[in-house]
């Protein structure tokens, strides 16, 4: 079991991401991207060399290349300008290589993710996940209902579960 604090942060690129450099500082490329819900923001060039503002982005190659950056400009409505780029990080050089198109799916690497445990005879295979709220087992919770909310001094309202 996996336990998600917030959302991810995952949008796509709105314009192609050219190949780039390895290894070093990427100051002439720039990444364009949307994203559904969270915020980017600019980093300390130490704070990103200690694993900031990582950023997996799905390369030509159809594998993620991971990217660091250090500045985030908003330019519109969930849209952010981000430069100061480390290009294929984490073993992603070839992804790098590759660049990506415009429309290519993003996910900031913040800590809101999880890894999921899986066995070796199911990698490869499609595999659906169902996610729930969090929720407090009580004691007396009857069969087939979830608490909705307790106020201070007050009953727990249930609903059933579907």
């Amino acid at each position: 079991m996996a336990r998600l604090e917030r959302p991810a942060t995952a949008g796509s690129l709105t314009a192609d991401l050219p190949p780039g450099p390895v290894w070093r500082w990427d100051e002439a490329s720039v990444c364009e991207v949307e994203i559904h819900g969270g915020v980017m923001q600019s980093r300390s060039a130490e704070a990103v060399l200690s694993g900031a503002n990582a950023l997996a982005v799905l390369s030509r190659t159809g594998g993620y290349e991971l990217l660091q950056f250090r500045n985030a400009e908003l330019t519109g409505t969930r849209r952010y300008r981000l430069t100061g780029l480390l290009r294929g990080q984490k073993g992603s050089e070839a992804e790098a290589a590759a660049g990506a198109e415009a429309g290519a799916a993003i996910v900031l690497l913040d800590g809101s993710h999880a890894v999921l445990p899986l066995e070796a005879d199911l990698l490869g295979r499609s595999l659906a996940y169902r996610s729930c709220p969090p929720v407090r087992l009580w004691t007396r919770q009857p069969a087939g209902m979830w608490p909705l909310r307790r106020a201070a001094g007050r009953p727990c309202r249930w609903r059933r579960c579907i």
